[in-house]
């Protein structure tokens, strides 16, 4: 097995311990990546979408439409993370967005070319980009309403306005 490029210049030994290096470690239930990009977490995200939404159609397959989409809803909608995403590739967030259209529709028995945006309308339920803003302005609004003064600082500093996160919320929100 080759030795990755930062292996070979960091080494941190503890008690005459050598650690061992890994190229992703996970923390708090996000996956952290020697690269610094989040696919590797998004598309645990996906994986997890696609279990969640196969076990609520296998469990409740003879519900009716009402609960099978608060379930949906329930079950499907909380990507936990998904607000400090910033440095992601478009292909990892177009799979996470195709598990999410994919999830709803086989749920609620339609066809594949049925339109999914349609389809999330006519039953109340968000699209996967405005579930995805829905959820980084509830950080952004808790960021800004919060009184500890690190938080207030932080938010009036360079720093803030020109990180990639800011960049990206800014992009999406605006």
């Amino acid at each position: 097995m080759s030795e990755s490029p930062l292996q070979s210049v960091i080494s941190i030994v503890i008690c005459l311990l050598k650690l061992p290096y890994t190229d992703k470690y996970k923390y708090l239930g996000h996956v952290i990546s020697a690269d610094l990009t989040d696919d590797a977490d998004v598309m645990k995200q996906t994986r997890s979408l696609y279990a969640r939404t196969n076990s609520i159609i296998r469990k409740f397959s003879q519900a009716s439409l009402a609960s099978k989409i608060v379930l949906f809803k329930a079950y499907c909608t909380p990507m936990y993370g998904c607000q400090l995403w910033s440095s992601s590739f478009q292909y990892s967030l177009n799979k996470l967005k195709v598990a999410y259209n994919n999830g709803c529709q086989l749920l609620l028995k339609e066809p594949r070319w049925c339109s999914a945006s349609s389809l999330f309308v006519y039953h109340n339920v968000p699209t996967f980009d405005a579930l995805i803003r829905k959820l980084i302005y509830a950080v952004w609004r808790s960021c800004h309403n919060s009184s500890n003064v690190l938080v207030d600082k932080l938010l009036a500093s360079d720093i803030y306005f020109e990180s990639k996160l800011f960049k990206r919320w800014r992009q999406l929100l605006y």
